[in-house]
């Protein structure tokens, strides 16, 4: 490594934190000094798509599934601390979750929210959206 790189720190320190935190995970984990992750994880208050869709109905108003989605989201990101919010806000996530209930009708909101905090992960820019110049 280059006396330069390490100066200025890794080219993307998102994706470097992400593959450290994967990868400290996993040793933990083969090491048996974690449990291994269960294949599905009990979500609490969590709603089908078809309630989402019932509930947004055509004035697409805000109900108790879209701030469980809400919530859950801030959860996400901060249990993994991956700011995935800050490229992103309610109505964008709340029309995202409109047309993944939509296509999946017998999902969970935990599933979709699931896939779009991937999708948003891989959205970030290699600098934080607050490190910007404006």
């Amino acid at each position: 490594m280059s006396a330069a790189a390490i100066a200025h720190g890794p080219r993307h320190p998102r994706r470097a934190r992400v593959r450290r935190t994967l990868a400290a995970g996993l040793l933990l984990t083969t090491c048996g000094w974690l449990p291994a992750a269960p294949a599905e994880v009990t979500s609490i208050g969590d709603f089908p798509c078809t309630q989402w869709s019932a509930r947004r109905g055509a004035d697409d108003r805000v109900d108790a599934p879209q701030m469980w989605l809400a919530g859950f989201m801030t959860g996400l990101a901060t249990g993994l601390r991956i700011d995935v919010l800050a490229i992103t806000d309610a109505p964008a996530m709340f029309s995202w979750m409109d047309d993944f209930c939509r296509e999946h009708p017998d999902e969970l909101l935990s599933t979709g929210a699931g896939v779009l905090f991937n999708e948003l992960v891989h959205r970030l820019p290699d600098t934080p959206p607050h490190l910007t110049a404006r």
